[in-house]
């Protein structure tokens, strides 16, 4: 885990939740989202990424909303600089085989 991450996780039966926020006012910081014991399916992202020392105001408040993103296949996510980001991860156990439809 690179050391300008801050990170809070929680989990709803395969679904797991993280609040990732990177403490760097200068520098990205790339991880690779993984489960111990699980595989990940998919992933999503809701992304805060503004100038660190931007003055919010009401002509400015549009840049704090949150960008949603995809994460991509290979779950290597690089978390912009002074950023705050909301990860949802689709799961399932890894030792979980994959069940084929019974036959009559």
């Amino acid at each position: 885990m690179p050391p300008d991450l801050d990170v809070t996780a929680s989990r709803r039966a395969d679904t797991i939740y993280l609040h990732v926020t990177n403490t760097s006012p200068t520098r990205p910081a790339r991880a690779s989202l993984a489960v111990e014991g699980m595989k990940t399916l998919s992933g999503k992202a809701w992304e805060i990424a503004v100038d660190p020392w931007l003055e919010v105001n009401v002509e400015t408040h549009e840049a704090l909303k949150p960008v949603e993103r995809r994460i991509p296949r290979s779950m290597e996510w690089t978390f912009p600089a002074a950023s705050v980001t909301a990860v949802q991860l689709e799961c399932r156990d890894a030792g979980e085989a994959r069940r084929s439809p019974r036959r009559p």
